[in-house]
């Protein structure tokens, strides 16, 4: 218990001495974004500050009149901020000595923390590839961080809001 108390004070005093101002431009906000993650990636917890930092940097990246509510992003950004925090936490347990099928595993592995950010740059200002691709990809880092499959859906399913929000459904072609 003291350990997550320090944790949190340790939080708090990187975002109040390091964090930049609210994003203001979309490129600030990038930059902002991935200051958020590595927050989150080193401490490991998630907290108040990060949830309202990341749902402000997704806010500022929507662009036009399309955007999503403020709500639906902070709902989505808390429970991927706790899920992240979890992810990474479990990455850091000690592990088992390596086997020979772990280390081919090992050579496949993403930068989960620059892919999370690519997929919420992306879906936020609706360019690009489909809003299921965007998941697709989303969801290859869940996989990678062993998130169970039911928070992963979950998940998925307020991203893929999110991104109908900013640029609608994604087409689907009529089979004949």
């Amino acid at each position: 218990m003291r350990n997550a108390c320090l944790c949190i004070l340790l939080v708090h005093a990187i975002l109040s001495a390091q964090a930049p101002a609210p994003s203001a431009s979309p490129s600030s906000a990038i930059e902002n974004l991935r200051f958020v993650l590595q927050a989150l990636k080193e401490t490991r917890v998630p907290t108040d500050a990060l949830n309202r930092e990341l749902t402000g940097d997704m806010m500022a990246l929507a662009s036009g009149d399309r955007r999503p509510s403020r709500a639906d992003v902070a709902a989505f950004a808390s429970e991927l901020t706790s899920t992240l925090a979890a992810a990474w936490y479990a990455q850091t347990a000690p592990q088992t000595p390596l086997r020979v099928a772990d280390l081919s595993r090992k050579a496949t592995e993403i930068d989960t923390e620059a892919w999370v950010q690519q997929c919420l740059v992306d879906i936020m200002r609706g360019a690009g590839s489909t809003n299921l691709d965007i998941a697709a990809r989303l969801r290859r880092v869940f996989t990678q961080l062993q998130i169970n499959d039911s928070e992963a859906t979950l998940l998925i399913r307020r991203f893929l809001a999110i991104g109908e929000s900013v640029r609608g459904p994604d087409d689907s072609p009529l089979v004949q």
